[in-house]
């Protein structure tokens, strides 16, 4: 019966396990080529027609 309660025991530990591995991984979206430079391109048109100099940059994190 020991060895019953045992088995029951480490099942119950390995499946919490599976389940805090499983929610340990995320999922990004990224912009595509297109996007970030129609995104960049209006900051900087935005910018220059309110008389600011500057520089646009889209990264990837």
């Amino acid at each position: 019966m020991k060895s019953a309660w045992l088995l029951l025991l480490l099942g119950c530990l390995f499946q919490v396990q599976a389940r805090a591995e499983d929610s340990a991984t995320y999922s990004t979206r990224n912009l595509t080529v297109e996007t970030a430079l129609k995104a960049a391109q209006a900051a900087l048109k935005k910018c220059r027609d309110s008389g600011w100099q500057v520089a646009v940059a889209v990264v990837v994190k």
